[in-house]
C-alpha cells in the first residue's frame, strides 16, 4: 500500500524511531468473548480482527472502526480516534494497546510470529493535517517491547493514493471472509 505514494517503498525505506518498552493501556476481563466478536454480525471485527498463529490471541486493528456491507463492497467509518486491542483467548483479558487521539489511526496489522505483531497506520505531520506520516510499530510480547518506524512526510494527496490502496485492501478482506463462510 505505502507503494502506491512512495514508488520502490520497502520496509528499508523507513526511519527507527527507537525501541521502547510497551506497557498496554487498559486491561478489561471478559467472562466470554462478546456475542457482537463471535456471531460474525461485526463486519470491522471480522475483516480487522487478526488471529495469532497458535490462535491464543485476536489482534483487533482498530476496535472503534465500523464496517457496513454496501453489495459486494464497503462503507467503513466509527469514532474519529483509534484503537488496537488485543484479546487474549486464554486468559480472557482485552488489553488496549495505544490509542490514537483525532491526529492518529491504526489501520492494518499482521502477526509475525504466536508472540509479535506489527500496526501500522499514520499520523498527521503538522498542525492543519496537510501533511501525513506512515507508521509501523513491532510489538514484543515476550519481552514487552515495541519498535517504532515512520516514512518520510507526504502531502494529504499523496496520502489519498494510499487511502485507495487500503480500501482495496478492505474489501478483497471482505470478498475473502465472505467466499469462505457458507451461506445460510
Amino acid at each position: 500500500m505505502c507503494r502506491t505514494i512512495l514508488p520502490g517503498f520497502k520496509v528499508d525505506s523507513t526511519w527507527s524511531r527507537g525501541r521502547g518498552r510497551w506497557s498496554p493501556g487498559r486491561k478489561d476481563t471478559l467472562q466470554r468473548l462478546p456475542d457482537h466478536l463471535n456471531d460474525g454480525s461485526n463486519i470491522a471485527f471480522d475483516i480487522l480482527g487478526l488471529h495469532s498463529p497458535d490462535r491464543r490471541f485476536i489482534l483487533d486493528v482498530d476496535a472503534y472502526m465500523t464496517c457496513e456491507p454496501q453489495g459486494d463492497s464497503l462503507e467503513w467509518g466509527g469514532e474519529p480516534e483509534s484503537t488496537p486491542v488485543l484479546i487474549d483467548l486464554r486468559t480472557k483479558v482485552a488489553t488496549t494497546v495505544e490509542f490514537c487521539g483525532t491526529s492518529c489511526w491504526f489501520d492494518w496489522g499482521v502477526w509475525l510470529s504466536p508472540a509479535s505483531f506489527a500496526l501500522a497506520g499514520g499520523q498527521e505531520a503538522d498542525d492543519f493535517g496537510q501533511w501525513i506520516q506512515g507508521t509501523l510499530q513491532i510489538y514484543s510480547l515476550s519481552d514487552s517491547t515495541v519498535a517504532t518506524y515512520v516514512t518520510r512526510i507526504v502531502s494529504r494527496e499523496e496520502y489519498g493514493r494510499y487511502r485507495q490502496a487500503w480500501e482495496r485492501w478492505l474489501r478483497a478482506r471482505y470478498r475473502s471472509l465472505r467466499a469462505s463462510r457458507p451461506r445460510t
